[in-house]
């Protein structure tokens, strides 16, 4: 099971939360899939996911998207997500 809590946050109060969920095991395959679904809930546009993404998320169980990783404006500073799968 996965859990990915995400929050958007600007100058550092958080404005919306969301928590992923799903059954199946986290699979780095899978990754811009979780994020176009946590987007999609959070309704902002997807960011671009680079490497340095999913190795913060792999590594430290938790990556920030910044306003330089949207292509679309954001009302918003950061997308914070944080894996907080036991």
């Amino acid at each position: 099971m996965l859990k990915i809590c995400a929050r958007t946050k600007k100058k550092d109060k958080i404005l919306a939360t969301y928590i992923f969920e799903t059954d199946a095991n986290y699979e780095i395959s899978e990754f811009e899939h979780y994020v176009a679904d946590i987007c999609y809930n959070l309704d902002i546009p997807n960011p671009i996911t680079l490497v340095k993404h999913i190795r913060n998320f792999m590594l430290f169980n938790h990556t920030i998207y910044t306003k330089e990783d949207f292509v679309e404006k954001i009302y918003f500073d950061v997308l914070e997500l944080v894996n907080e799968t036991n």
